[in-house]
This record gives structure tokens, C-alpha cells and sequence, in this order.
């Protein structure tokens, strides 16, 4: 047991703890970049054009299974996940962008036809 402290006592530091030299191993696992992945960033990348984020869906899901089916010779996991990511969030952005313009369209279209209706019903004792 450690012996009891006051709360005035500063904490006493170990003096038996001894750093060892720490070196970072980096294992050569010989697996290549997956084409697919790559692909799919860079498709992903340009996803204000709305065409590469479409088809840079399905080259990340692709790239996804040959990297599982490839047993450690294809890296490339985290681009095609990136890729993924960015694609969907460009896409909903596009969704949401879509959405406004048509419904902006269709109160705008509202709006006339309200207005025009108006105008004849005023205008209709004139003879106009």
C-alpha cells in the first residue's frame, strides 16, 4: 500500500521507469495500389460534374470486392472508402440542389398563374 498524502503534496513521479529506444517497424507487405480505388477517388473527386460521383459508385464497390477477394495482394481499402464517401455526399448534394430547383420552379409557376388569374379577374369588367 502507498502511504497516505496530504492534499498539499505534490505527487511523487517514478523514478524506475526506464524509456527503451522505440523504432517503427514497417513491414513490406507487397500489395499494389487497387486501380479500381484510385478510380474511384478521383471520379469522386470531380463530383460537381454529377457523372464521375455517379460512376464513381460502383467502381468503389468493385474495388471494395477485388480488394477482399485479393488475400493481402491489393491495397487500396481506404481510397475506395474515401471515394465512396465523397461520391454519396456530392450526389445528396445534387439531390438537394434538384429538389429546391424544382420546387423553387413550381412556386414560381404557382405564383404566376395566381398572378394572372388575378389580373383577368380584375381586368375581366373592362372587357380586356
Amino acid at each position: 500500500m502507498q502511504p497516505a498524502r496530504s492534499e498539499e503534496e505534490p505527487p511523487i513521479m517514478e523514478q524506475t521507469r526506464t524509456v527503451e529506444d522505440q523504432k517503427t517497424t514497417i513491414q513490406e507487405t507487397g500489395a499494389r495500389p487497387s486501380v479500381l480505388a484510385i478510380l474511384c477517388v478521383f471520379c469522386a473527386s470531380l463530383g460537381m460534374l454529377f457523372f464521375p460521383a455517379v460512376v464513381a459508385i460502383p467502381l468503389g464497390i468493385y474495388a471494395l470486392k477485388y480488394i477482399n477477394e485479393s488475400d493481402g495482394r491489393l491495397s487500396g481499402r481506404q481510397m475506395a472508402v474515401t471515394g465512396l464517401c465523397v461520391a454519396i455526399t456530392s450526389l445528396s448534394l445534387w439531390l438537394v440542389i434538384f429538389s429546391l430547383s424544382w420546387l423553387g420552379i413550381k412556386i414560381l409557376t404557382t405564383l404566376t398563374n395566381l398572378l394572372g388569374g388575378a389580373f383577368k379577374l380584375v381586368t375581366a369588367p373592362f372587357g380586356n
